[in-house]
């Protein structure tokens, strides 16, 4: 293993000594040009390296340090656990809301004269945030019927008029 490291270490040496090479190469760039080996060396002094501040601790602070951790890592698995069932429910809801807009479309496909069909389509698709679409539906439940007092108030508050 010692003479396997001198022979990385020596190549690197040769790689970096060329004349066409800059002295500020980039670390990330000549460890690359290395072999494997060479780049775990430098991996475990990096972690060697950030084990000494840790090193002059006491153990008390140690273990404080670790419990700490343990339990922020505990913290975050949990809210990242919600944060995904949130959203996996907000998204079946959207999902529900999508399939009922479908339903109500082919529905006034069948029946083009029914404006409550048109109310309800009119709202989910406010829901899901198509607001211009929403407009365009209670303008035609309301043209089959004039009375229609929720179309009216439903395109009042998207168009912003009272």
């Amino acid at each position: 293993m010692g003479t396997s490291l001198q022979l990385f270490a020596s190549i690197g040496k040769r790689i970096y000594n060329r004349p066409n090479m800059k002295k500020n190469i980039n670390s990330r760039i000549f460890t690359a040009l290395l072999p494997k080996h060479f780049r775990e060396i430098r991996i475990r002094q990096f972690l060697i390296s950030l084990e000494k501040p840790f090193s002059s601790l006491k153990k008390p602070l140690k273990i404080s340090i670790l419990v700490i951790s343990f339990f922020l890592f505990i913290f975050l698995t949990l809210s990242s656990y919600s944060l995904l069932r949130i959203y996996s429910d907000v998204r079946e809801k959207r999902e529900e809301r999508e399939n009922h807009a479908f339903a109500w479309e082919n529905i006034l496909k069948r029946h083009p004269e029914y404006p409550d069909g048109y109310y309800v389509l009119a709202w989910d698709l406010y829901t899901l945030g198509d607001k211009r679409s929403a407009v365009f539906l209670l303008d035609k439940a309301l043209l089959l019927d004039p009375n229609f007092k929720q179309a009216k108030e439903l395109r009042d508050e998207l168009t912003g008029k009272k």
